[in-house]
């Protein structure tokens, strides 16, 4: 193992990784729209959908930053991953319900001959978003979890990993 990647944790590999799978599903369909048989998607780098994906970027950096270098190795410091983490989600839930209550719809064409109605057009969220939630999810968690490690003092007990 390399002398740069020597004071990564398997609390920190976790983070990395789940900011990873963060980044990967921005770029998956977060909004789907049909319309008589054509589907059109958006990812999670539409209007500012983006935010809570550069948040998690930033929590890596500022992670890999502390464990490469001498900056952000004070506990104040590392209190501000799982502050950061913690946006990224509630941000990408905040998303996900709007989504929900401006798309989950369905217009349906009711011919009495057929055994089941026909959709016109539906729209809702898509599958990039149930991933990304996730991985923020998992992102907030492994942050705290880093962050006690480097001795921020959490208003909570952390229970993971050990």
């Amino acid at each position: 193992m390399s002398n740069a990647t020597k004071g990564i944790t398997v609390a920190g590999w976790c983070l990395l990784v789940s900011v990873a799978v963060t980044v990967v599903a921005s770029f998956l369909p977060w909004y789907s729209i049909s319309f008589l048989g054509l589907t059109a998607t958006e990812n999670g780098w539409n209007g500012l959908w983006w935010v809570p994906t550069v948040i998690a970027i930033g929590v890596a950096v500022i992670y890999l930053l502390g464990v490469v270098t001498s900056l952000a190795t004070s506990a104040k410091a590392r209190l501000v991953l799982p502050i950061a983490g913690l946006a990224s989600f509630v941000l990408t839930l905040i998303i996900l319900i709007d989504i929900v209550v401006r798309g989950t719809s369905a217009v349906q064409f009711d011919d009495p001959d057929a055994i089941l109605p026909e959709t016109i057009a539906s729209s809702g969220p898509s599958f990039g978003i149930i991933i990304a939630l996730l991985a923020t999810g998992a992102t907030a968690f492994f942050a705290a979890k880093v962050a006690h490690e480097g001795g921020a003092k959490l208003p909570f007990r952390n229970q993971g990993p050990r």
